[in-house]
């Protein structure tokens, strides 16, 4: 199913991202602007990320609306939500003709979603009298709820800009959630084509959502040119089309990778054959080079009628596919819980069993950070592994046994606890950032009931603090700086002014930097001054001289390694500054 999800969602991002240009092109038009070249130019890059983003909230609202177990929308409770505002809704819909010009050209389907957007976003109903004592005033108003708003980037419309000025058809709305609520149907030729089924986004666990969020993180969209037909390395060969494919910089080739290992049988299992390559490498080539490949290097598609016909791009088409080797400069891979729970239990393993945890209280103490989190696999991982652990320790503390029925909303309440207070991650995508919140959140929901044991809305973290957009991984070496360099206002400050290399004294041992120099990892160097301030990481990949001495006259200047020792899951008691 999840593979089913990739396909599919790669499509819907084409989908929306061509209405979306459609409709900036036009209004580019009427404004007598710049589309495809100057300061108005509209960037494939920034329209394929609010693609992206929508989907996310797409597949976000479809996750969570299918289970009201976890206690955030009140889709069971309250028919008012589940008829007028849930996206399960215009699930309903997915399939009913669009006979008239009206139905298919009108804004219901974008209308809805807006709303429900802005629901999620704002909440609602929290805290305000008018609306908890509205049932008791009014008597067709008893079926109201509240939810509550979450803080996330994913449900800003700031970070929209261009989807903000565009409204999608009820067609196209139509076909997105077609799309993302149903499985597609396999097999041809002699094969029994398998009928299509609806996707149960209750069956999805955190770590299959996870993979479906990483899976596009590395695609990237651009538009096309020229008329591009679409080409792939013939089967028996690793290379597109003999020399002239090799030098893709020279030719009129447009590449969406380079030609490695990426074989055109490779596959996703749930991919249908006329559409299998279409999350694997793509190659695009102008017509007038068409003819320099052949015929098992084209690339045909199925009609309507059944006719194999090339796969072809018309002229400003957007085009969403996986981008040369971003995937593995990103390490957009999305890890299998099977390597998240071993790595996360013997990274544990020693903290909980040392002098550091004694106690079950000692866990909620503890800090995990993840230097380059993605969507935060590893610190989901943690979170439940310290969650279980902390239950079975508080339960022989106290001598007594949580029922078992009780058992899932206690642990919920302990994920909650420790992602909101004890988690910090930090990751170049912003994207990635995003869904980690989300992902934590989803991970550790859990409904809560009144005095009166009345259900009420899910409480929903803020991770503003605590996950953030940077690199944490940077190369660093052993440096002396001058003094006067160091004090704040210096007329040249330690940041800007060229390190000296120190010297090793006579006859001192090769420290333990200095036995690590060719190790694949670094030290961060933090410079202090005698006043005791603090200047940022500094340093390029690699090691410098070990065993340092200030040079004559320069003895202000101070030199310590900042080497915690955080991986995967890495714990510490205190938070990172």
């Amino acid at each position: 199913m999840s593979e089913d999800l990739k396909y599919a969602l790669r499509e819907v991002i084409e989908l929306l991202g061509n209405e979306a240009a459609s409709q900036l092109r036009q209004q580019a038009v009427d404004a007598k602007k710049g589309f495809f070249s100057g300061k108005d130019q509209l960037d494939p890059a920034d329209l394929g990320l609010e693609c992206l983003r929508l989907v996310y909230r797409l597949l976000f609202l479809f996750y969570i609306e299918a289970r009201p177990e976890l206690g955030y929308v009140p889709i069971a409770k309250s028919q008012v939500y589940l008829k007028g505002y849930s996206l399960e809704s215009l699930r309903d819909l997915e399939l009913k003709p669009l006979t008239t010009p009206h139905a298919r050209e009108g804004h219901y389907f974008d209308n809805s979603l807006r709303r429900l957007f802005r629901l999620v976003a704002e909440g609602c109903g929290l805290g305000d009298p008018h609306q908890i004592e509205l049932g008791d005033r009014i008597a067709g108003a008893k079926d109201t709820f509240a939810l509550a708003p979450l803080d996330s980037r994913l449900f800003d419309d700031g970070v929209m800009p261009l989807l903000t000025k565009v409204r999608f058809p009820n067609a196209i709305w139509q076909q997105v959630i077609r799309l993302m609520s149903l499985t597609r149907g396999q097999g041809s030729g002699g094969n029994r084509r398998r009928r299509s089924g609806r996707v149960s986004y209750q069956l999805l666990s955190i770590n299959q959502l996870g993979a479906v969020y990483e899976a596009l993180l590395s695609y990237r969209g651009f538009f096309a040119a020229d008329d591009l037909y679409e080409v792939k390395p013939a089967p028996q060969q690793g290379r597109v089309g003999g020399p002239d494919a090799e030098d893709s910089d020279g030719g009129e080739e447009e590449e969406a990778d380079t030609p490695d290992r990426a074989g055109p049988g490779r596959r996703g299992r749930g991919a249908p054959p006329a559409e299998a390559d279409k999350l694997e490498t793509a190659w695009f080539v102008p017509a007038s080079r068409l003819s320099d490949y052949r015929e098992e290097e084209r690339v045909y598609d199925l009609n309507e009628a059944g006719h194999r016909v090339l796969r072809k791009h018309p002229k400003g088409r957007f085009i969403y596919r996986l981008a040369g080797r971003d995937r593995q400069k990103s390490a957009s891979y999305y890890p299998p819980q099977v390597l998240t729970q071993c790595l996360v239990k013997y990274a544990l393993k020693e903290l909980l069993g040392g002098e550091r945890v004694t106690q079950a209280d000692d866990i909620l103490g503890l800090t995990l950070c993840e230097p380059a989190m993605g969507s935060a696999a590893f610190l989901n991982e943690a979170v439940n592994q310290l969650a279980e652990a902390y239950l079975t320790r508080k339960q022989a503390e106290v001598g007594r046994r949580i029922p078992h029925e009780d058992y899932p909303q206690e642990l919920q309440r302990v994920r909650m606890a420790i992602a909101d207070r004890n988690v910090f991650g930090v990751d170049l995508n912003p994207v990635a950032v995003e869904l980690a919140e989300v992902s934590l959140w989803l991970n550790a929901i859990h409904g809560e009931t009144d005095a009166q044991g009345r259900p009420q809305p899910a409480r929903v973290p803020w991770f503003g603090y605590q996950l953030f957009t940077g690199n944490s991984l940077i190369g660093a070496r052993h440096q002396l700086y001058r003094p006067g360099s160091l004090p704040k206002g210096a007329k040249l400050p330690w940041h800007e002014a060229p390190p000296r290399p120190g010297r090793k004294r006579p006859g001192q041992p090769v420290s333990e930097a200095g036995r690590m120099r060719a190790a694949p990892h670094a030290f961060a160097v933090r410079v202090e001054d005698q006043r005791g301030n603090v200047g940022q990481p500094v340093g390029d990949h690699g090691f410098g001289e070990p065993a340092l001495e200030p040079l004559d006259g320069e003895r202000g200047g101070q030199l310590s390694d900042e080497a915690p020792g955080i991986g995967k899951a890495g714990l510490d008691r205190h938070p990172p500054a």
